[in-house]
């Protein structure tokens, strides 16, 4: 009976393989959008959204009152970009854009009749 060694071949074919394996496992959980809402007087006034790499976000006015929404996004780097929706609840809704280096990381929805979201995680 002959006994078979390993060839650095075949060593080097299985390691390869495992990090093949090691590299789809380790991958980073899929990002996703946010959305966060204001309300008052019972009715939902509006909202705020992301994308789901926090670049691109929204601001709807979801209330045909004749009171208008905006959304206030904090960037990574700390400054605060305001967007309104410019046409009250028609569409399309308001949206703004950032770099990768200054990804939104929180948001608040502001009713102008006197409500908000107060700052939420993005």
């Amino acid at each position: 009976m002959t006994t078979r060694r390993p060839t650095l071949r075949g060593i080097a074919t299985v390691l390869i393989s495992l990090a093949g394996i090691l590299v789809i496992d380790a991958a980073p959980a899929s990002a996703h959008g946010v959305t966060h809402y204001v309300s008052a007087n019972g009715e939902t006034k509006g909202s705020v959204r992301t994308s789901s790499d926090h670049l691109f976000f929204w601001v709807c006015d979801l209330d045909a009152d004749g009171v208008g929404v905006y959304g206030r996004f904090r960037l990574a780097d700390g400054r605060i970009q305001d967007v309104s929706d410019p046409n009250g609840a028609a569409a399309p809704c308001g949206q703004g854009s950032t770099t990768s280096d200054k990804r939104v990381v929180e948001m608040e929805a502001v009713w102008r009749g006197g409500a908000s979201s107060g700052w939420k995680p993005a």
